[in-house]
């Protein structure tokens, strides 16, 4: 999975906060060890001045041999440090290095390519970063229960479970063509509580499993980050050239409350520049909005107007407030 700088950045430093942390618990017990077994590093320094001492010869032979006793000797005297250890209750291995990840000895690579470890930094790193972990708690596919859906029909010429299901049928080619240039990103209509968030959600967490960067976003964070990079208003709140680079590359954007956000004709422009972007580069969004499709008309310019209605599947979600009813779990 290809990872943001900021998200690296990020990473890069919770591993050198690993490092420093088992830096200084080594360091600890060095300072034990000199306090209770002072001779353990009298051997130590016995070691290291017969390393310095050890001369070349040019004569073959005196060199061969000069390195077997070499070798005798620290062989010895290492023997004697953990027999030093292991008497006063100690490990043999007390003084050797600590590592969260004995793989990689925390540096988060292993003959040049990406640890486990380090991985799981990243895509924990990436969610944080995401601001998406608000819309996956308990929101997975698994969890969505279709009979929490009326089927009946109460005057849309549809019931909300129906409609729910042609949803999904939708939601699925959405996932399974997303690299596709002819998969079509999805503007989600309809009032609230009828499970726009909870769909985006499970979406999210399918679409990570797949090795994807998602970020999330309300629309008034959105434009508040926009204004700020745009401004470079001192104090804010946000990494705004990290974050705006994301929000116009990472590869599945949504953006939730569309509508609600406070409009002037910077974050309208603005708007308009980070859809049109994401369209033009094939960068997949879900879009959330309580207004419907002529609302979304009287309220925000032709232009962005004509790139919902050209350029993305509207889907319009009916039913009851589905959160009063508690059946999510909330």
């Amino acid at each position: 999975m290809a990872y943001s700088d900021n998200v690296y950045r990020i990473a890069n430093s919770v591993l050198e906060r690993i490092r420093e942390k088992n830096a200084y618990k080594l360091e600890k017990r060095k300072e034990e060890i000199q306090f209770k077994i002072p001779e353990y590093f009298e051997l130590k320094k016995d070691s290291f001045d017969t390393l310095s001492s050890h001369v070349r010869f040019d004569d073959e032979r005196l060199i061969i041999e000069r390195k077997e006793q070499l070798k005798k000797h620290l062989d010895e005297n290492a023997l004697k440090r953990k027999e030093l250890l292991k008497s006063n209750g100690f490990p043999e291995e007390y003084l050797d290095g600590i590592y969260d990840c004995t793989e990689c000895r925390d540096t988060g690579y292993i003959n040049g390519k990406r640890c486990k470890c380090f991985e799981d930094i990243l895509r924990k790193t990436a969610i944080e970063e995401s601001n998406i972990s608000y819309i996956l708690e308990d929101r997975d596919f698994e969890n969505f229960d279709l009979k929490l859906f009326s089927n009946i029909d109460n005057g849309n010429g549809i019931s909300p479970r129906k409609n729910m299901k042609n949803i999904l049928k939708h939601v699925k080619v959405f996932m399974d063509d997303f690299n596709s240039k002819d998969s079509k990103s999805m503007l989600f209509t309809g009032g609230t509580g009828v499970g726009k968030t909870f769909l985006s959600g499970c979406i999210a967490g399918e679409i990570l499993k797949r090795n994807k960067n998602v970020l999330y976003q309300t629309a008034g964070k959105l434009t508040e980050i926009l204004e700020e990079h745009k401004f470079n208003r001192e104090n804010s709140i946000y990494d705004t050239s990290g974050l705006v680079h994301d929000l116009y590359n990472i590869d599945l954007l949504i953006i939730d409350d569309f509508g609600t956000e406070f409009k002037t004709s910077y974050t309208l422009t603005a708007l308009f520049d980070l859809i049109n972007y994401r369209l033009i580069n094939n960068k997949k969004m879900i879009i959330s909005t309580n207004l419907s499709p002529i609302e979304l008309k009287n309220v925000y310019s032709e232009r962005l107007f004509s790139r919902f209605v050209g350029e993305f599947l509207i889907l319009e979600f009916i039913g009851e407030d589905l959160r009063t009813k508690k059946i999510f779990g909330n």
